[in-house]
C-alpha cells in the first residue's frame, strides 16, 4: 500500500452498509479511511484538537457501525462513510489513555475507557447514553491501552499500564483476574490460520519491524511475517468476501502491509528460541515429562516464560502479575516432580509445577519491618494478629498469609508500640503510636481490626515519643487505654470515645520502656510501669499510687508481662526474669538468669509461663513457677526480634508469634517447638539442596545461610556465616553425595574469596577460594572425574579457577581467554562433562565469546564469536541453552 502522510499507530476495520470494508487508521492527530483494495481513501480525514489516544469500531442501537476516537478527556463518534460527527461526543474528568468494544453476555455492547491519569480506572460505558454498566475496574498505574480479548468462550480485558506492564486478564464486570495468563502485547490479534488453526499475531519484543505468528491453543511459533523497513505499530484483522482474513500492518515508515496468514509468510525453522522475549538475564532448565523445560525470566512481560529445550516450542508461562519475576532455581520433590523457583519484588519466592503452571508452595512476602505487633480478639471469637511499622496490617489467616493493610492516620510517621484493647462486645479496638524523631505531632491512631475503619487520633504529645502501650482494666468490667512517652509522662484515655481521662502524670523519671495492665484477684485494675530506673511503678486508674514500687532488679526495667492472677513477669538488663505478686508487692521464687543476650520483647503464654524475644533472633520459653527454661531456644529469625505476642491457635492450642526488624513473622507451636515462617525476606542466592525425599531451599539471609523446608516452610537449619545479603551461593554434590554449599561476594567491594559449607552440619569446609588476583563474580558446580562436584570460581576480569572443594585445592591453573565473564554452565561433550563459560561486554571492550573448557587439561576446545552479549546459561545433559540480548538458542553437542 502507498505511503500515507503520517505514521499509522492504531488500525482497525469498519463494515459500512453496503458490505463494503474499509481500514481505519489513526495517525497523531486523524484519522484516515481508505478502501484497502485500491488504496484509495474513501472520505475525508477525521480532525482532532486533542492528540488521538485510541480509536475502536462500535455497534449503534439503529444498526448502524460508528467510529469511536479518543483525544484527551473526550470520546467523539463519528460515521465512517462521511467522516461526519454521528453523535454527540462524551466528555470524563480525565485523560483517557485507551478505548476497546466489549461484547457483553446480556447480550450488550459497551465501551471500555480507560483512565490515562495515575489512578488507572476502565469504565464500561454505553456509547449512545455515557450511563455506567458496572463498577470501574481497578488497573494499576495509569492505562494507556485495553483490549478486549475472547478466551475460552468468553470477553475479557487487557490492560497496559503507563509503566509498560501488561495486567492479567480480567473479567469487565467485576475486575476480578480470572486468567493466569498475561497478554503479552496490547498490540496481538488473532488470525485464521492454516488447517483451520487460529494464530496470534504480535510485532517481535526485540525486532518490532517483524511480525511474529504463534498458535493460539499452544504458544508455538508457526512463522513470521517480514517486510516493514520500521517497527510494527498497529495490527488488525481485515475479512474478505470470500470468507478469509487478512491481516493488516502498519509501521512507523507510513506504510501499511495486507498478509494472508495462511499463506503470505515464510518460516525460518533454524531459528528457534530466536524470538523469545530479551530477559533479566536469569536461565534455569528444569526435566519434564522427558524432556526438559527451559525457564525464561522477562522485564518486560512480567512473567516467566517456559519452552521446550528440544524445539523451542512455548509451552507455556508463570505469571508474575504486576511484578517483576525471575526464576532462581529448580527444586525436585518426593513425588519425583521438578518445581520451579521464582522470585518475585515482594522478596517472595514461588514453586512452581511446570507442567500445569500451578503454584504448589509460596514463602509468604515480607511486608516491611514489623516494628509493633498485638493480638486483636473478635466478636465472633476468633483472634487475628496486627502487625505493623509505617502502616498496619491485620493477619485474617495466618496459615494462609492472607493480610489486609489498614488506612494509615494523618501524617505518615513510624510505629513505637501497639495494643489491642478488649471491648464489652468480645471485640477490640486498636491502637497504635506513630511518631518519628523531631517530629511534633505525635499521635496515637485507632482502627476497628474487623471493618478496618480508622477511628481517630489522640492527641496531646507534641514531640514526645510514645514507646508503651496497654489496655488496663479499670474495675469495672472496661478497659481503658495507657500510653507511655519518652519523658516518663503517663496518660490514660476511655479508648473508644478518645476522651483522655487521667494525666499526663509522672510515671516515672526517665523514658517510660514498658507498661502492663494487670486484674488484681479483687477485680481492682493496676498498671505496671517500667523506665530506665530499676523499679516498677505501680499506679490505679485515677492516676494514684496503687503500692510501693517492686524492687529487685539490679539494672534497668526493659519488659512486663502481665499473667493472671495478679501476677507481673519483669525482665531487666541485669539479665534475670523476676515474677512478682502485685497485691502484695513481692517477689515470687528466685530469678531466672537468661542469658548474655538482651531480652528485646516479652508476652505471657499460660499458667506461670512467659515466652520472650532476644536481640540474637531466639525465641525462649521460661516456666517461672519452675525457675527454668523449658526446651531449647527456637531459631529462625537472622535479626533482632522487636515484638512477641501469644493468641489462640486452633483447638484451642496457643501460638506464639515473633516479628523481627528484617520483617519475618515466625510462628511457634509451644508445645513442640516447631515453628512455620509466615512471612520474610527471600534472601540471596536461592538454590536446592539435595535431602532425604526431595530438596531443602538456602538462601543467604543477614551473613547466614538459611535452610527451609519448601513443602511446609519450617527452617530445617541455619548456618552462620559471613556473608553480604547479595553474594553468591551454589550447590556442590560431595563425596558420597553428600550436599555442600559453596558462598563468594558476588561484587567487587567485599571479600574476594568463596568459603565452602557442609549443608548438613553446618562446618566449614578446609581451604579459602578464590580467582587469583581478582573477585568472583560467578560460581558454578562442575560435575568432576573423582565422583564430586568441583567448584568454579569465576572472576570479574574472565580468569576462571577450578577447586576441589572438599580438599581446598586447585585444580589446575586458571583458564585465561575472557576478558570479562558473564556465565558459567557444564554441560557434557563426547560423554565428557566440560565447562562452558560466556564473556560479555565491559568498558567498551568486545568479549562475546562462548567457550569450552577441558575440566581436566585446562585446555580450551572452542570458542565461538556471537557478536552478541551473553546473559545467561543453563546445562542439560549434552545441550546448552544460550540466553543472549535479542533472544535464547540451543546448542547440541555430540554425546
Amino acid at each position: 500500500m502507498d505511503e500515507l502522510p503520517a505514521p499509522v499507530r492504531q488500525l482497525t476495520t469498519v463494515r459500512l452498509a453496503d458490505n463494503r470494508v474499509l481500514l481505519a487508521g489513526a495517525s497523531a492527530d486523524a484519522v484516515r479511511l481508505w478502501d484497502p483494495w485500491n488504496s484509495d481513501f474513501a472520505a475525508r480525514a477525521i480532525m482532532l484538537d486533542e492528540p488521538i489516544a485510541s480509536m475502536t469500531v462500535v455497534p449503534w442501537p439503529d444498526g448502524r457501525t460508528v467510529l469511536a476516537v479518543a483525544g484527551g478527556n473526550t470520546v467523539t463518534f463519528w460515521d465512517p462513510a462521511s467522516a461526519d460527527s454521528a453523535a454527540e461526543p462524551l466528555v470524563f474528568d480525565h485523560e483517557i489513555g485507551g478505548l476497546a468494544t466489549v461484547s457483553l453476555p446480556t447480550p450488550r455492547t459497551v465501551l471500555a475507557v480507560a483512565n490515562g491519569s495515575k489512578w488507572g480506572l476502565v469504565q464500561l460505558i454505553v456509547p449512545d447514553t455515557g450511563a455506567c454498566v458496572a463498577e470501574p475496574v481497578q488497573r494499576g498505574y495509569g492505562v494507556t491501552a485495553v483490549a478486549a480479548v475472547r478466551q475460552h468462550g468468553r470477553i475479557l480485558l487487557a490492560c497496559r499500564e503507563r509503566n509498560e506492564r501488561v495486567s492479567p486478564l480480567c473479567d469487565p464486570m467485576t475486575g476480578q483476574a480470572v486468567s493466569t495468563a498475561v497478554w503479552e502485547d496490547i498490540d496481538t490479534v488473532e488470525v485464521p490460520g492454516p488447517g483451520g488453526a487460529n494464530l496470534l499475531a504480535r510485532p517481535l519484543h526485540n525486532a518490532r519491524h517483524v511480525i511474529l505468528l504463534s498458535d493460539a491453543h499452544t504458544g508455538a511459533r508457526a512463522g513470521v511475517l517480514s517486510g516493514h523497513l520500521s517497527d510494527v505499530t498497529a495490527l488488525a484483522t481485515l475479512p474478505l468476501p470470500d470468507g478469509r482474513v487478512l491481516l493488516a500492518s502498519a509501521a512507523a515508515d507510513s506504510t501499511v502491509r495486507l498478509w494472508d496468514p495462511g499463506s503470505g509468510y515464510s518460516t525460518h525453522p533454524d531459528s528457534r528460541f530466536a524470538g523469545f522475549p530479551p530477559a533479566a538475564g536469569r536461565l534455569v532448565s528444569a526435566p519434564l515429562g522427558g524432556g526438559t523445560v527451559v525457564a525464561v525470566g522477562t522485564r518486560t512481560a512480567r512473567a516467566v516464560h517456559l519452552y521446550d529445550g528440544d524445539t523451542g516450542a512455548d509451552v507455556g508461562q508463570l505469571p508474575g502479575g504486576t511484578e517483576e519475576i525471575t526464576p532462581q532455581t529448580v527444586v525436585p520433590i518426593a513425588d519425583g516432580r521438578t518445581l520451579v523457583g521464582t522470585g518475585h519484588q515482594d522478596y517472595a519466592m514461588r514453586l512452581w509445577d511446570p507442567a500445569t503452571a500451578q503454584v504448589i508452595y509460596r514463602v509468604p512476602p515480607r511486608h516491611g519491618t514489623v516494628s509493633v505487633m498485638a493480638t486483636a480478639p473478635l466478636p465472633n471469637g476468633r483472634t487475628v494478629l496486627a502487625t505493623g511499622h509505617r502502616h498496619p496490617i491485620v493477619w485474617d489467616d495466618l496459615d494462609t498469609s492472607t493480610v489486609r493493610q489498614l488506612p494509615a492516620s494523618g501524617t505518615t510517621g513510624i510505629m513505637g508500640a501497639m495494643t489491642a484493647v478488649p471491648l464489652p462486645d468480645g471485640g477490640s479496638l486498636l491502637a497504635a503510636s506513630v511518631g518519628w524523631k523531631k517530629m511534633t505531632n505525635t499521635r496515637i491512631a485507632r482502627w476497628d481490626p474487623v471493618t478496618g475503619d480508622y477511628l481517630g487520633d489522640l492527641h496531646g504529645y507534641g514531640s514526645s515519643l510514645v514507646h508503651a502501650l496497654t489496655p488496663v482494666p479499670d474495675g469495672n468490667g472496661r478497659y481503658l487505654l495507657a500510653a507511655g512517652d519518652d519523658r516518663g509522662f503517663l496518660r490514660i484515655w476511655e479508648p473508644v470515645s478518645g476522651k483522655l481521662l487521667v494525666g499526663p502524670f509522672t510515671g516515672g523519671t526517665r523514658r517510660v520502656s514498658a507498661l502492663a495492665g494487670i486484674r488484681l484477684p479483687d477485680g481492682r485494675g493496676v498498671l505496671a510501669c517500667a523506665s530506665n530506673a530499676h523499679r516498677i511503678r505501680l499506679w490505679d486508674t485515677a492516676g494514684h499510687a496503687a503500692g510501693k514500687p517492686l524492687s529487685g532488679h539490679g539494672a534497668p526495667v526493659g519488659a512486663l508481662a502481665a499473667l493472671p492472677d495478679g501476677l507481673l513477669a519483669s525482665w531487666g538488663e541485669d539479665r534475670t526474669l523476676r515474677l512478682w505478686d502485685v497485691a502484695s508487692g513481692t517477689q515470687v521464687g528466685a530469678p531466672v538468669a537468661t542469658g548474655a543476650s538482651a531480652v528485646t520483647a516479652l508476652a505471657s503464654i499460660e499458667d506461670r509461663r512467659v515466652v520472650s524475644g532476644a536481640a540474637d533472633g531466639t525465641v525462649q520459653i521460661w516456666d517461672l513457677a519452675t525457675g527454668s527454661a523449658v526446651g531449647a531456644p527456637l531459631r529462625g529469625h537472622t535479626g533482632s526480634i522487636t515484638t512477641i505476642a501469644s493468641m489462640p491457635g486452633t483447638a484451642g492450642a496457643t501460638r506464639i508469634v515473633s516479628g523481627d526488624r528484617w520483617g519475618m513473622i515466625w510462628e511457634w507451636d509451644p508445645a513442640t517447638g516447631a515453628g512455620h515462617r509466615r512471612t520474610g525476606d527471600l534472601g540471596a542466592s536461592p538454590t536446592a539442596v539435595p535431602a532425604p525425599g526431595g530438596a531443602l531451599i538456602a538462601s543467604i539471609q543477614l551473613s547466614a545461610i538459611q535452610l527451609w523446608d519448601p513443602a511446609t516452610g519450617k527452617s530445617a537449619r541455619t548456618i552462620s556465616a559471613r556473608l553480604a545479603h547479595d553474594s553468591l551461593m551454589v550447590a556442590l554434590a560431595g563425596p558420597s553425595g553428600r550436599p555442600l554449599l559453596a558462598c563468594g561476594s558476588g561484587h567487587a567491594n567485599a571479600s574476594p574469596q568463596a568459603f565452602v559449607y557442609d549443608a548438613t552440619t553446618g562446618a566449614r569446609c578446609p581451604g579459602v577460594f578464590s580467582v587469583p588476583r581478582d573477585h568472583i563474580t560467578q560460581l558454578a558446580a562442575v560435575p568432576g572425574p573423582d565422583g564430586h562436584d568441583l567448584l568454579a570460581c569465576g572472576g570479574r576480569a574472565g580468569a576462571i579457577q577450578l577447586w576441589d572443594p572438599v580438599s581446598g585445592t586447585a585444580v589446575g591453573e586458571p583458564l585465561i581467554g575472557h576478558g570479562s565473564l558473564s556465565a558459567l554452565a557444564a554441560p557434557r561433550l563426547f560423554g565428557t562433562t566440560v565447562l562452558a563459560s560466556a564473556g560479555t561486554r565491559r568498558y567498551g571492550e568486545l568479549d562475546d565469546a562462548l567457550r569450552l573448557w577441558n575440566i581436566t587439561t585446562g585446555a580450551c576446545l572452542l570458542a565461538l564469536d556471537l557478536d552478541m552479549s551473553i546473559l545467561a546459561l543453563a546445562a542439560w545433559g549434552n545441550r546448552l541453552a544460550v540466553h543472549c540480548d535479542n533472544g535464547i538458542f540451543v546448542v547440541e553437542f555430540a554425546g
